[in-house]
């Protein structure tokens, strides 16, 4: 067990602030991350890869002709 989530040695209103504050280290640290991503080397600028397919979204219309060319050949 963590040390800081001791509830028998610490009491409960101390382990709560200790994992509210693991908690918000986590956002901010994540926050950081995510503010930085676009500017470390080596990410995506967000262009496709045209080596890809494009796959239809769900719901967009796109799948329905799909369906339709499929079970016109059976």
């Amino acid at each position: 067990m963590l040390p800081l989530t001791d509830v028998v040695e610490l009491g409960y209103p101390t382990v709560l602030v200790n994992l509210g504050a693991v908690v918000v280290i986590a956002i901010v640290v994540g926050t950081i991350l995510r503010l930085l991503d676009p500017r470390l080397p080596g990410t995506s600028t967000g262009a496709q890869d045209p080596e890809l397919p494009e796959v239809p979204q769900p719901r967009s219309g796109a799948e329905a002709g799909a369906d339709q060319e499929s079970s016109a050949g059976r």
